[in-house]
């Protein structure tokens, strides 16, 4: 068997949700059918570091900007969800996505159109993931919506 590297696709999660998910399949998505641009971390955490001081918080407070696949503040204190209130609104009306929101949205249209999802079990033979131990739930949410579209 000839290896061809023409027919292999190597990324990030988050590069393949954008690539394969996102930039496609935009239009499905309210929050961001009518464009967006990503937010780097820089920008992520400039916004998060202006809230914390709005709000009282310390700058060296942990906060995960996460979504669980309802939608839902994966953030476990529930002291900093009005403050991920407001940083998701400020995000949305600059048109922005963190890298949170990527993996948010790219399992959203794959929960609600399973074909997308079976496309891309059709033109994906193989799925390696790398630092599996490292993989939060939404990810391999993401890939489970993939590989088991026809189960």
């Amino acid at each position: 068997m000839d290896f061809n590297p023409d027919k292999l696709w190597a990324g990030t999660i988050h590069s393949f949700c954008l690539e394969w998910i996102l930039r496609p399949y935009a239009g499905y998505i309210a929050e961001i059918k009518n464009g967006f641009v990503i937010a780097d971390e820089y920008k992520s955490e400039e916004l998060l570091s202006t809230l914390k001081e709005d709000y009282g918080f310390e700058w060296w407070e942990r906060i995960t900007t996460r979504r669980n696949t309802d939608g839902s503040f994966a953030e476990p204190n529930l002291k900093f969800h009005d403050l991920l209130e407001e940083y998701h609104e400020s995000l949305t009306s600059e048109k922005l996505i963190d890298f949170d929101l990527m993996l948010y949205y790219a399992y959203k249209v794959l929960d609600e159109y399973p074909k997308i999802g079976k496309t891309l079990n059709n033109l994906f033979h193989l799925i390696a993931v790398d630092e599996y131990q490292d993989t939060q739930e939404l990810q391999y949410a993401i890939l489970s919506k993939i590989i088991n579209v026809n189960r």
